[in-house]
């Protein structure tokens, strides 16, 4: 491998690891298989984020204006996806689905969808009556329903692991656990630095996902744009009425929002799957329940009753030794500091790096912040769960320091914690 004293030259240079970012490699080695392509994947595996975190429906442009670019690279990317799992031996079925019409004022909104669907290319869209949607889904009631012949379901995961073994066989490069964290230019190509390797590049696409931002900010540090992450929860419907949904069924989506609303999934798997809502994520992959507000909020109230009206006196915060070291680093945030036990920081700076979602980040070998001092000192949310994760995880070495009452006692019941029988994670 080639070190960060040493500079790597090749044509492409794609940073993310997950299925955008192994579809942009691969089908660049599939037009030009001489060119030297290499990806730059953050975690130790591929697909760790939204890959693997989403609902596995192949959707065909039902939903896009007409004309759009939206709706073009939509029926594209679902004609590709087929004929790529059909090559190559991905798990997949084209099933159908139907949007279904539960009350008369969105009859208007269905019969939008079919014209769109139509304009956009879809073959065999039709509409059906209440008797008709009883033929493909006999345990689903409405008033008008729409068949949409052309949306599948697919093992994305699977579809991931399988272009990494195309683009490894075409001669191009994946490589883990490298978190870019420069991108600069020089006369005739671009620098990207990871805390280890560093390469030249003609050219570089970043396929960030939920950090494209971020990304963006090194080259842009005046970017205006910031992602704000929703998560979506799903519920898994138990055996015994699974057979209950044959296929996909969605409802009228309501334009006011950006949202195709709570649908019927079955996956590649054979299991049903009911969702999404959409709740404001505590920090940019936070997949889970107890990586939101709410969970501390409830600790919280948890605390309050359990005070029995008493006055209450919160412990004292616990103060790691590390804290009183000279050689100690630490950032401040809105009322209080973060600090890291430098001395741990080789040990500990790839948890710390995941845990904050990027704002803490290795530089020249010690810890650094990713945002100007103002922005990352208003992040403290997002770092009271980097400071819970760390403490899960029996990181020490990271510590938040707020006044929080009752953080102490989160802990115990985080570990605990454990999802009913019928609930699946965040997608």
């Amino acid at each position: 491998m080639t070190t960060n004293t040493q500079l790597a030259s090749v044509d492409l240079v794609v940073v993310g690891g997950g299925i955008v970012g192994l579809a942009t490699a691969y089908s660049v080695l599939s037009r030009f298989p001489n060119k030297k392509v290499v990806v730059l994947e953050k975690e130790s595996t591929l697909g760790a984020h939204q890959t693997g975190h989403n609902s596995g429906v192949i959707h065909s442009g039902l939903y896009y204006k007409p004309g759009s670019q939206k709706a073009k690279n939509c029926l594209d990317g679902y004609n590709r996806i087929l004929k790529f799992c059909s090559e190559f031996g991905v798990a997949h079925e084209v099933c159908g689905k139907i949007v279904v019409a539960t009350s008369e004022d969105e009859l208007g909104q269905l019969e939008i969808l079919r014209q769109r669907g139509e304009q956009n290319g879809l073959v065999g869209i039709r509409r059906l009556s209440s008797s008709e949607i009883k033929e493909y889904e006999p345990h689903c009631a409405g008033i008008a329903g729409l068949l949409v012949l052309q949306t599948g379901i697919v093992d994305y995961s699977a579809m991931t692991s399988r272009l990494a073994e195309r683009i490894a066989n075409l001669g191009g490069q994946i490589l883990t656990n490298q978190k870019v964290t420069e991108i600069s230019s020089s006369t005739n190509s671009t620098i990207l630095s990871t805390s280890t390797l560093e390469f030249s590049a003609k050219s570089v696409v970043t396929c960030g996902g939920l950090f494209s931002d971020r990304l963006a900010m090194l080259t842009e540090p005046n970017l205006d744009l910031r992602i704000v992450p929703f998560r979506g929860e799903y519920f898994e419907l138990k055996k015994s009425a699974a057979h209950l949904v044959r296929n996909l069924i969605y409802p009228v989506p309501d334009p006011d929002f950006p949202f195709l609303g709570v649908h019927f999934t079955r996956r590649i798997d054979g299991s049903i799957e009911c969702g999404p809502n959409a709740v404001l994520a505590f920090k940019r992959e936070g997949y889970r329940k107890t990586d939101s507000p709410a969970m501390i909020g409830a600790r919280f109230a948890e605390l309050v009753n359990e005070a029995g009206g008493k006055k209450w006196v919160p412990r004292a915060p616990r103060l790691p030794a590390f804290v009183k070291d000279p050689s100690a680093t630490s950032f401040p945030v809105k009322s209080g500091r973060v600090w890291i036990d430098t001395a741990k920081w080789s040990q500990i700076r790839r948890a710390v790096e995941t845990h904050s979602s990027g704002l803490i980040i290795d530089r020249g070998g010690a810890p650094a912040i990713s945002l100007p001092a103002e922005e990352f000192a208003s992040k403290d949310s997002e770092l009271l769960a980097c400071d819970v994760e760390c403490r899960i995880a029996g990181v020490e070495g990271f510590y938040l320091e707020l006044d929080i009452p009752g953080l102490a006692g989160i802990i115990p019941i985080a570990k605990q914690e454990s999802a009913p029988a019928t609930s699946q994670g965040a997608r």
